[in-house]
């Protein structure tokens, strides 16, 4: 929860500076929109990492949330700025070998988040509306991958770090059916530059600790439908999904005399609910 509190607080700071440049601007009669989603984090969450020598299978994190937000203004003509962040975290994952727990591995912690800035244009688009966007991501994943008892304490852990900052394009848009109801959805691409730092416990082998450059894909899409509440203001649910490829380790290396090695990407899907604001001019 330390991490989850010092993420807030991040994305807390962004988006102050957000709104406080929003209010100013509102107060020319700019206008201003956003939303904010909330999502249940499926069990089926991407590749799953091997501890490194045999019988012990293969282990991935359990199921969990996320939540994202994002907060615009209308610049001139078609253009507007946002600032956006995230926060996925999901629940320790199912033991290796339940039946002894001194020497059955789990997925302890999981967790991401990210902050985004870009521009948007708004082009002409006789269907509804549609926001065509590029800027900048910054994204970091955690895991730690341990004994479920471990003896001594963090003897046999895995503790990965993945972060990347890097381009980001994509799209946002809605259809409305009538008067009420509508679909909406969008997707989105980042291509970040970075690192992945590892450090692992004393009773493994080898490296201790370690660290290389990695290029992570960042990709998603979203689709729903919502209902209008009043003016300005919307309501949905949908479904969305977000792959980032070479967030840790496909084999752990633990107990194997090798140092961790290949590549396990995490996926975040599952239904989520949003609430929409979008106050024209």
């Amino acid at each position: 929860m330390k991490y989850l509190k010092n993420t807030f607080l991040v994305t807390a700071c962004v988006a102050a500076v957000g709104l406080g440049a929003i209010s100013a601007q509102a107060a020319q009669s700019n206008g201003f929109f956003g939303y904010l989603d909330g999502m249940y984090a499926l069990k089926s969450n991407g590749e799953k990492t091997y501890q490194g020598y045999f019988p012990v299978p293969s282990i991935r994190p359990g199921d969990g949330f996320g939540i994202d937000g994002l907060v615009g203004m209308n610049l001139w003509d078609r253009w507007d700025a946002a600032v956006a962040g995230g926060y996925s975290e999901l629940s320790r994952g199912k033991e290796s070998n339940p039946s002894d727990p001194t020497d059955s591995f789990r997925v302890n912690e999981s967790y991401s988040w990210h902050v985004d800035g870009t521009v948007g244009y708004n082009p002409e688009f006789g269907m509804g509306n549609v926001r065509l966007f590029a800027g900048l991501r910054l994204r970091e994943w955690k895991h730690k991958f341990d004994l479920v008892r471990p003896r001594p304490v963090n003897c046999c852990a895995l503790n990965t770090k993945a972060w990347g900052i890097g381009p980001l394009i994509g799209f946002d848009g809605n259809i409305p059916l009538n008067e009420t109801f509508g679909f909406f959805g969008g997707a989105e691409l980042a291509v970040l530059f970075g690192k992945r730092k590892f450090n692992r416990g004393p009773g493994t082998p080898n490296l201790a600790t370690g660290n290389s450059s990695k290029t992570m894909v960042d990709v998603g899409a979203k689709a729903g439908v919502n209902i209008h509440l009043m003016d300005g203001v919307s309501a949905g649910v949908g479904y969305k999904v977000s792959l980032t490829t070479n967030t840790t380790f496909s084999n752990a290396g633990l107990f194997s005399g090798n140092n961790p090695s290949g590549n396990a990407n995490r996926v975040i899907h599952g239904p989520f609910a949003r609430i929409s604001f979008d106050l024209p001019k």
